[in-house]
């Protein structure tokens, strides 16, 4: 959630909420989507050596904004340089709304 500004997680349920953004479909249970090998283009984010999870997914609607991480929850997310827009990762320059931007 978003608050003063920045983003903020302090609950494990948004774990489950953040995986099933990032899959097709919905025959995989979140549970077992965790530990499940992620889906091309995306890249396994493991929490560990103080890295940041889906906690802190990048994605058009919260580019600009901060995230404050509370504790890390693994998962699947876009490659480093690259935000989550729909079901794809993109360049941030190419978010819908930015100048310069595809749409």
């Amino acid at each position: 959630y978003c608050e003063n500004g920045a983003m903020q997680c302090s609950s494990s349920e948004i774990t489950s909420f953040l995986s099933d953004l990032f899959y097709d479909d919905d025959t995989v249970p979140s549970r077992e989507r965790r530990s499940a090998q992620c889906p091309p283009p995306l890249v396994r984010a493991e929490c560990s050596s103080g890295e940041r999870g889906l906690e802190c997914a990048r994605t058009c609607q919260n580019l600009d904004l901060p995230c404050v991480s509370l504790a890390c929850f693994p998962g699947c997310l876009c490659p480093p340089g690259t935000v989550r827009h729909s079901r794809d990762c993109i360049q941030p320059a190419q978010c819908p709304g930015l100048p310069n931007s595809y749409n």
